[in-house]
């Protein structure tokens, strides 16, 4: 272990470096947002749990944020009942600039409207350099004879277990993307090895990837101190999470490949991949990196909106038994009761179109904008 000073040395270096990027990088007050108090160095890092952020986002908008449509303004009493929660709250992670957006307005205003000015992505260090996940692709689409099959599998299951609902749900977005994806039939969440596997190395890979999770990504210069030293736990963390990711790559590949030589591989995008680089030729370390990546991309993004969708559905029919009487009404009068509907039955049901733009405005996965402007100022290299 190096002596005693060398360590003296480094911690001081970095104490120094620390005050000065403070000193260079703090803004000015200026026009910013309203938000909590902060401390010299580590701004409000302090005060970010390390999961769960959302809900203490949640608390400072209520209790910090302006509304964009007034001026800033200080609401003192989190649990007053007449409270408006802000759109807009200003913290700094040591002494990265964040803005805090808690409304679609907020947004849209600076993420659609002036999107050139304010869509750029901020350098995760703990994600992408130390973790070092492989580049990954996205991909859209289902074989219309594995869409019916999970379907029929959902409203069956739906129909006997209507308690259930949520699992039910969980599992058919599951099997959709296992299905497209790998080839792989989920007919149960229940010992179900290959996809707890691939949600293991899901939340391994997010462990570090929270604003504020990381000090590396605030000092990017400390990946390049020893692990032992104190605060380098970060490292540790990245070793264990970059086994886990690469335990679901590996097996989700090796399980489509063994299925491909064994001649039993059902069509997939995996199997795609796959055979499209052998008939290419030898397939090369980054082909076989790339594919990695890719299929442990899929199940995380393919799954949560649809998820998120369905349950919103459910609850909003179970809450508006009126809505639901008239949709199912014109879906009888437009499919009847022999088939499934299609994608071209979709013009010809208005009133359950209607209702599925109101529940994606309720599960959040998309909004409408205004033409009201503010003038707010986030900061160079705010995120």
């Amino acid at each position: 272990m190096p002596a005693l000073p060398s360590v003296m040395a480094i911690i001081c270096l970095g104490l120094a470096a620390a005050v000065l990027s403070y000193v260079l990088h703090t803004p000015r007050r200026g026009s910013l947002p309203p938000g909590p108090p902060r401390v010299p160095l580590l701004g409000n890092a302090h005060q970010l749990p390390q999961s769960d952020q959302h809900l203490t986002f949640t608390k400072w908008a209520a209790q910090y944020g302006t509304n964009v449509l007034n001026d800033f303004r200080t609401i003192k009493d989190i649990d007053d009942p007449n409270r408006r929660a802000g759109d807009v709250v200003y913290v700094e992670i040591f002494t990265r600039p964040t803005i805090i957006l808690s409304s679609a307005k907020a947004a849209i205003d600076l993420m659609d409207k002036r999107g050139a000015i304010y869509s750029d992505r901020p350098r995760f260090v703990w994600f992408h350099e130390i973790l070092d996940g492989p580049p990954t692709l996205r991909f859209a689409g289902i074989t219309r004879h594995g869409d019916r099959r999970e379907a029929r599998r959902l409203l069956l299951n739906l129909l006997h277990h209507p308690n259930d609902f949520v699992y039910q749900i969980k599992r058919y977005t599951a099997g959709i993307i296992f299905e497209v994806g790998y080839g792989h039939d989920i007919a149960s969440l229940d010992g179900e090895n290959l996809l707890k596997l691939t949600e293991r190395g899901i939340r391994a890979a997010l462990v570090g990837s929270g604003i504020g999770s990381g000090i590396v990504d605030f000092f990017p210069v400390l990946r390049y101190l020893p692990a032992w030293l104190p605060g380098m736990s970060f490292k540790y963390a990245a070793i264990k999470a970059r086994k886990g990711v690469e335990d679901m790559e590996m097996t989700l590949y090796n399980t489509v490949n063994d299925k491909i030589v064994a001649g039993i591989a059902r069509p997939s995008f995996a199997a795609a991949m796959i055979e499209e680089c052998l008939r290419e030729g030898a397939m090369t370390a980054k082909d076989k990196d790339d594919i990695k990546g890719t299929l442990g991309t899929l199940y995380q993004a393919g799954t949560d909106s649809s998820l998120t969708t369905l349950i919103v559905f459910v609850l909003v029919m179970v809450q508006y038994p009126d809505v639901f009487r008239k949709a199912q009404e014109e879906m009888i009068r437009v499919v009847g009761d022999s088939r499934l509907p299609e994608f071209d039955d979709r013009a010809s049901l208005p009133y359950l179109e209607c209702v599925l733009m109101e529940v994606y405005r309720c599960a959040d996965t998309c909004h409408a904008a205004d033409t009201d402007e503010t003038d707010i100022l986030c900061g160079d290299g705010a995120l």
